[in-house]
């Protein structure tokens, strides 16, 4: 889950409090709302593209970017950095499913003779690897290629939770992997993808049925900076949004997602009121 703690200092202290914790409260409730809207979009992406795996029996590479294409992803997604198909391998399957990503000449005529299963080392004790095999965009992603999602906990525990409940799943805060460098605060939204015409209306069904997932990988920044604009009229409205449930304990860094302020602003600093708020976002 994520927690969004919201802040003003723009009313002097003249002005009454009543008009000032309205004026408040107010911006706080359009600015969840925007950022609820916002995330939501990622989420219905994932229930279409699950969807697109249950009509078929097979779901191609060529298939996966003509659907992702479809989307016009610079216009209407701000903080998706990829849209990926995440496929389960077992361990005595991985050099086959290897060589045919290799061999897959569908979308590159050359195929990706370079293609292998990433990280090696598996903090998760495991005969399951849970393999990117299709990301779109491609440029800029393809580091993310191979990618053993579920390598570490955090990663893996919200591949099983989607998986045992049937629904999306946000995963931690993370570090995204791609080809500008792993220093991108974001997070992960999961859903199951299940073996076509299998029964999955139970947690036992789902865990013989599943197949892989679908995920988008998010810039926490981007998302919420090209999504959720300053209240017009109220300059010093701010709000940061942390991993999990601050409200029972102590915000820091190591769980901030955003902030859409400068705390070094002299603003911060001046005899003001300072309203503030903790809201859930789920």
């Amino acid at each position: 889950s994520l927690t969004a703690s919201f802040f003003t200092y723009y009313f002097a202290k003249r002005q009454l409090d009543q008009k000032a914790t309205a004026k408040f409260h107010g911006d706080v409730l359009k600015t969840t709302h925007m950022i609820l809207q916002n995330t939501a979009l990622y989420v219905n992406i994932l229930h279409a593209a699950q969807g697109l795996f249950a009509a078929s029996k097979s779901v191609t590479r060529d298939d996966w970017r003509a659907f992702i294409d479809s989307l016009e992803l610079e216009e209407r997604y701000h903080g998706a950095a990829a849209f990926r198909y995440i496929e389960i391998v077992e361990e005595e399957d991985k050099e086959k499913f290897i060589e045919s990503v290799r061999q897959d000449t569908s979308v590159l005529p050359e195929g990706y003779p370079d293609f292998k299963i990433h990280p090696k080392e598996k903090l998760v004790e495991e005969d399951e690897y849970y393999v990117v095999k299709y990301v779109e965009p491609y440029e800029g992603n393809k580091a993310m290629l191979g990618f053993n999602v579920g390598y570490e906990p955090v990663r893996h525990e919200a591949l099983h939770y989607a998986r045992d409940s049937g629904r999306e799943e946000f995963t931690a805060k993370i570090t995204l992997v791609t080809d500008q460098g792993t220093d991108k605060r974001g997070f992960l939204i999961v859903l199951p993808v299940f073996h076509h015409g299998m029964p999955k209306a139970t947690k036992e069904e789902r865990e013989k049925a599943i197949m892989g997932y679908v995920d988008i990988a998010v810039h926490a920044e981007d998302l919420l900076s090209g999504s959720v604009k300053e209240p017009r009229g109220h300059p010093g409205f701010g709000f940061e949004i942390y991993d999990g449930d601050i409200l029972n304990r102590a915000q820091s860094e190591e769980t901030l997602l955003y902030r859409s302020f400068d705390r070094n602003d002299p603003e911060l600093t001046k005899d003001r009121y300072r309203f503030t708020e903790n809201v859930m976002l789920e």
